[in-house]
């Protein structure tokens, strides 16, 4: 479903929780629901689990969470959420970077997220004792490897590294389209979206 489904059909949201900081807006999350819900006050949270307990709790009106976050099961399984709509949307590029901006660099730890564990293998240093750490989110993987120091790396998003003017020295994910699921909650949706929804 596109999302410009809630703006035709004149649903009322005005808030939005997903992963990442809303003051850079560079993790995929805060991308998508930037582009999927511009009128939205979008909420940022360092994890899916933190977005999703809000919106049950009735402070915010939808969750969003890409279908390759690993842990979307529970989500999907919990009974104080309903899946509202999945749509599909581009994400950016998924990319490898280092500290020494050098692909040849020896690293000997590599920062990422959890959803991007399947392209690990393609990463130059993939094999060869080096250490792979999951992290909160993309941006976090590039905070984590500044913090690290000159022997780490870490596979982001090309809008991560374009944010900090640092070269991608590796593509291992052409942009591509991505299924993005939409969470309200089930007991109370909030009143604007409610009254829309026909939600009680």
């Amino acid at each position: 479903m596109d999302p410009s489904y809630y703006t035709e059909n004149k649903k009322e949201v005005s808030t939005i929780a997903t992963l990442g900081d809303v003051a850079t807006s560079i993790t995929c999350s805060q991308v998508i629901a930037k582009e999927a819900f511009p009128n939205a006050l979008r909420i940022g949270t360092d994890s899916f689990e933190s977005a999703a307990q809000m919106v049950k709790d009735g402070k915010v009106h939808l969750l969003l969470v890409p279908g390759a976050y690993p842990k979307v099961g529970p989500l999907l399984m919990d009974e104080d959420l309903m899946l509202e709509r999945v749509f599909k949307a581009k994400i950016p590029e998924l990319v490898y970077g280092n500290v020494l901006n050098d692909i040849m660099a020896p690293v000997e730890t590599v920062y990422h997220h959890a959803a991007v564990t399947s392209l690990l293998p393609k990463v130059p240093c993939y094999g060869c004792g080096t250490q792979f750490i999951p992290v909160s989110s993309n941006e976090v993987a590039y905070q984590a490897m500044t913090t690290h120091g000159e022997r780490a790396g870490c596979v982001t998003n090309k809008v991560v590294l374009d944010h900090f003017r640092r070269p991608s020295l590796m593509t291992l994910r052409t942009a591509r389209d991505m299924a993005w699921l939409v969470f309200v909650a089930r007991a109370k949706p909030m009143g604007p979206y409610a009254a829309e929804s026909g939600e009680a």
